[in-house]
């Protein structure tokens, strides 16, 4: 290779590294310029769950269920406190569908928060201010998801035939790798019903709008909807 053709490929890659790094700074200033997210605490109310005893570890947690088989006028569903799903605290209507959004009520209380579909996952808005966005849901891999604006990732998939069949969990972590929440699934005559172990420490209503959700969008996606 003579002097030339040298100095041409290394210009060429020079340009193809600093191509790289304009793209990088891009990806992360998209990614990271949200002025709209508010604070971690206080947009979304807590849900009146019960804490239930604490573990060895001395971590108390909140149970939280919900079934997208069984629905009230074929577009409501249920969470309920619990694994028996038989103590109803929240509602979510509506559907991600274009156009629409999830609304969460709580039992005896008002909307609590509307989640809408993105381009890129989910948008989760504070129920004070419609339009002000709280949090977002990214996809960041294969079922691997980031929460922004609250450090927070889930990994595993609704439609995972593994965790359908109850061999595999979803689980949520926060910035310190920590486990916020883990999710099961069991299966009955009524069809199937998905159940939250939430640590007492986090804000449930946040974990129930973000795992509910993914869970109606990944049943979208599994249809091409």
């Amino acid at each position: 290779m003579d002097e030339a053709t040298r100095a041409a490929f290394q210009a060429a890659v020079s340009w193809v590294f600093v191509g790289v790094l304009f793209i990088c700074a891009v990806s992360i200033i998209i990614r990271t310029a949200r002025p709209r997210l508010q604070g971690p605490r206080g947009a979304l109310p807590s849900l009146n769950a019960e804490r239930n005893k604490e573990n060895d570890l001395g971590i108390s947690f909140v149970h939280l269920s919900w079934s997208p088989d069984v629905r009230d006028d074929r577009t409501t569903m249920t969470i309920f406190q619990g694994k028996a799903m038989s103590d109803p605290i929240a509602s979510v209507s509506g559907s991600l569908l274009s156009g629409n959004a999830l609304v969460y009520r709580s039992v005896g209380s008002g909307v609590w928060t509307s989640v809408r579909r993105s381009s890129h996952g989910l948008e989760i808005h504070a129920s004070e201010h419609p339009d002000a966005l709280y949090a977002e849901v990214w996809r960041v891999g294969r079922e691997q998801w980031s929460v922004d604006g609250l450090q927070m990732s889930i990994f595993g998939s609704f439609i995972n035939p593994d965790f359908l069949c109850g061999q595999q969990f979803i689980k949520m972590y926060d910035m310190h790798n920590t486990p916020v929440a883990q999710v099961e699934v069991s299966n009955d005559e009524r069809g199937r019903s998905f159940h939250a172990s939430v640590i007492s420490s986090a804000d449930p209503a946040l974990v129930a709008a973000c795992l509910v959700s993914l869970s109606e969008l990944e049943a979208l996606q599994l249809h091409a909807i």
